[in-house]
């Protein structure tokens, strides 16, 4: 905590039905000295989805809905754009993130009095599938904001109302709340980012991330799960039904590159001695947290934390609390998992030009270069060597000192592949894989041609997170759209990022990449001002030239 400057962090551990520690550490309000403690109140972010999913799994047990069903038979008035041929948009595809919609809508998700869930169903008729349903998997909140609608369109309730009293209040979890501001609100911590307190705002898409809750209430949810679904003589769900958010769904696309999911849960990319941990990240800015556990052994870790900087180590911090539960538990020593040798390889027979050209990482356009049989790539702001490890594998190298000594980021590995047409480098190493599609240039369509230029966006009253800016133009024969994305606060770094853009007709162009944020569309609008440009809810007007 003091090596990245993080206020305040909750613990705690589960053994089975045992808590064996749930303790505070740091402060949940440093200007008054309020300690944290495992009582500590925190919005847990994404980790709203596995609540989410519970309750929608729970609804299907009951056969008020059925999970192989197209959502727009449970929210009312659903529709969106698409280019790809008619797939249903089923209940289990948006809970495994493989319904093929944005991973935004970025207008009107952070803001001061959000929009109610219907009237985010109505925003999005204007806005497109960024992949066909069920090939790949793609993390959406706005998914899950339209599995939150269902459930209130089922129950008829405000999802808030309903997942208190259908789920949150029958598995002990009092003082959990998706509410803007429960009555306890004033036990919440404060949030901090680059060592500054950050004042709260609100979040429309709460099914996906709003839920308030502490690692006490947190580890009652763990309990339910290794009780098999029961808290205390309440069965909250069946086992069997439990078994099924732990089952791979959508398995062995080619398009996710290895990656798992479950109803809710992560089931790949971690691991505790050797062992695959189902886990889920979640951030509210600032807040970060964790929930990671080896059902079959009966061993969870929740780690909720008041600072964005806390990202850095919430994944060691919930393996090694692992490690040490496997260890006391069950006598098993903290090892990594175990990976096959790796083939000799000669360098020297790597044909490297193959795979040199620009591509897109995390939404941003990079250049794999060839220097002389030598592979360089910057990833993550980091210039790398990339040295041969297999015929279409490598293995990154960082270069300190001015380049007199250089270390491997293994386990780190980009794989260089082709995959439905698209050639592609997968980043592995981290809990999920990156992939970063290759960009060709090509010429660029007259229509969007003729779009090159400034723009700027419309209304912004009440965002708290905007794309104030957007610049279309042409980088070496690809059509690139540079957007500068800013906060409301002082503390809040403007980013500026550069989307490389596929033409898929005269009015549409599409954000390149298969991964998170990727192939959401630009849209051409044609009003009376002239053509204004749609891009995740915004609107932008050409700027004077």
């Amino acid at each position: 905590m003091a090596k990245h400057g993080v206020k305040g962090v909750s613990l705690a551990l589960v053994d089975d039905q045992q808590v064996v520690m749930a303790e505070g550490f740091g402060f949940a309000d440093v200007a008054r000295g309020v300690p944290a403690t495992a009582e500590t109140l925190y919005r847990v972010g994404s980790i709203s989805k596995l609540f989410t999913a519970v309750e929608v799994v729970r609804l299907a047990e009951q056969r008020r809905v059925d999970l192989d069903r197209d959502i727009a038979e449970y929210v009312p008035g659903f529709g969106m754009r698409s280019r790809f041929p008619p797939l249903p948009i089923t209940l289990r595809a948006l809970l495994a993130h493989h319904g093929g919609l944005p991973s935004d809508l970025l207008r009107g998700m952070w803001i001061d009095k959000p929009h109610r869930l219907s009237e985010l169903v109505e925003d999005l008729h204007e806005e497109s599938l960024a992949s066909a349903p069920q090939t790949q998997f793609k993390y959406s909140n706005i998914g899950y904001s339209l599995l939150g609608r269902a459930v209130e369109a089922t129950l008829s309730r405000p999802f808030a109302d309903a997942m208190r009293d259908e789920l949150l209040l029958p598995m002990g979890m009092a003082r959990s709340s998706f509410e803007p501001l429960p009555s306890f609100s004033n036990e919440v911590s404060k949030g901090y980012a680059r060592g500054a307190e950050i004042p709260p705002y609100g979040l429309r898409d709460e099914p996906a991330g709003s839920l308030l809750s502490s690692t006490r209430d947190m580890a009652r949810f763990l309990r339910v799960i290794f009780a098999g679904g029961r808290a205390g003589d309440t069965q909250i769900m069946s086992e069997a039904t439990l078994d099924e958010m732990f089952r791979p769904q959508f398995p062995d696309l080619p398009l996710d590159f290895g990656h798992r999911e479950g109803l809710g849960f992560n089931l790949s990319g971690i691991w505790a001695s050797g062992r695959p941990v189902a886990w889920h990240m979640g951030g509210y800015p600032p807040f970060f947290v964790i929930v990671a556990l080896l059902r079959e052994e009966k061993l969870g870790v929740v780690m909720l934390a008041n600072s964005h900087e806390a990202g850095k180590f919430a994944q060691e911090i919930a393996v090694k609390a692992l490690e040490l539960g496997l260890e006391a538990k069950l006598g098993i020593a903290p090892h990594p998992p175990v990976r096959p040798p790796r083939p000799a390889f000669d360098a020297a027979h790597a044909a490297t030009a193959q795979f040199a050209g620009r591509y897109v990482v995390q939404g941003q356009l990079t250049n794999v270069a060839d220097s002389g049989g030598h592979l360089k790539v910057q990833f993550a702001g980091t210039d790398l060597d990339l040295v041969p490890i297999a015929a279409d594998r490598f293995m990154p190298e960082k270069r300190v000192f001015f380049g007199l000594f250089k270390f491997s980021l293994a386990p780190m590995e980009i794989e260089f592949t082709r995959v439905a047409d698209r050639s592609v480098a997968v980043v592995r190493g981290f809990p999920m894989p990156i992939p970063c599609e290759r960009v060709e240039p090509g010429p660029i369509p007259e229509p969007w041609r003729a779009r090159l230029g400034a723009y700027a966006a419309e209304d912004l009253s009440g965002e708290r997170f905007t794309i104030r800016d957007l610049r279309v133009e042409e980088d070496l024969g690809v059509l690139v759209a540079r957007v500068r994305v800013s906060g409301t606060m002082p503390s809040d770094p403007a980013v500026e990022v550069r989307l490389a853009l596929r033409p898929v007709s005269d009015d549409e162009a599409v954000v390149t990449g298969l991964g998170t944020g990727e192939g959401a569309t630009v849209r051409a609008l044609h009003g009376p001002a002239g053509t204004l440009l749609r891009y995740s809810g915004f609107t932008f007007v050409a700027a004077s030239r």
